[in-house]
């Protein structure tokens, strides 16, 4: 029998179906970034292919604007006057939430990003905005181990066929894959239609969103730490709501974390 060594120097061995798929791929992928160079979303400037899946180039990613300290102990709005504590809105609103997190502040740059992201299906984008979560997360050390479940800022199903995906959802599912926590959809659903947040006042969206959310597994909430996930933090209309009504259906703590907040 011969030894691995008798093996003449020009034997190949050929590759496993997977090793040989992968191989492909790559070519393909790479042969695609010579014909379509990957662009920056924001400036249209070219992006290394390292970095193609955030979308996003290192340029403006500058110009974010990151959630910063002193934060209101509330929602963590940025306060001018850091012995005040909370922002004017949650000392006049009672807020049902425990504490919200926004991750980036809503400027000029990121308003763009977020409108692409839900209204231009660059759905890709969610990378980038995962790394802006985390990046936050493990920056002021948010102990995501405190929670049982992230539950996504559900869409009405008209505007969830409308749109053909939830954008808060694609967030919570790499948020969940990353710690790793249970990502719930079914618990909390959206009964009544809406209209979009961003085109009303801000009394309006506490009209708005009141009575909007049914719980549909009551039991699956009783004593257990939520996590609400969305994309962008305004009023604190909607996960106020939401917050509401997990509480009232036995939830412990209920908190969110929000890519942006305005």
């Amino acid at each position: 029998m011969l030894e691995c060594s008798s093996f003449p120097s020009f034997y190949y061995e050929k590759p496993a179906p997977q090793a040989f798929l992968s191989m492909l791929k790559n070519f393909f992928e790479g042969l695609i970034d010579i014909l379509y160079p990957p662009v920056c979303l924001l400036c249209r400037e070219s992006i290394p292919s390292s970095l193609k899946k955030l979308q996003v180039c290192p340029s403006c990613q500058q110009k974010m604007k990151q959630n910063s300290p002193p934060f209101c102990k509330k929602c963590s709005r940025p306060l001018k006057n850091p012995s005040l504590g909370f922002c004017k809105t949650c000392e006049r609103k009672n807020l049902h939430f425990d504490q919200a997190w926004g991750t980036c502040i809503y400027n000029d740059s990121m308003k763009k990003l977020i409108h692409l992201f839900k209204y231009g299906h660059k759905t890709a984008l969610r990378h980038y905005f995962f790394q802006c979560l985390d990046d936050f997360i493990g920056r002021y050390r948010c102990d995501m181990t405190a929670f049982d479940y992230i539950i996504p800022v559900p869409l009405h199903p008209t505007r969830l066929r409308e749109r053909g995906f939830n954008q808060s959802e694609l967030l919570g599912q790499m948020l969940a894959e990353k710690y790793p926590l249970a990502l719930s959809t079914d618990i909390v659903k959206r009964t009544r239609y809406t209209t979009n947040q961003a085109r009303l006042t801000k009394k309006e969206r506490w009209t708005n969103t009141f009575r909007a959310f049914k719980i549909k597994q009551p039991s699956h909430v009783i004593n257990k730490n939520i996590l609400i996930v969305d994309d962008l933090y305004t009023t604190g209309a909607t996960s106020s709501e939401i917050a509401r009504i997990l509480k009232e259906a036995g939830a412990g703590r209920v908190s969110l974390l929000a890519l942006a907040i305005a």
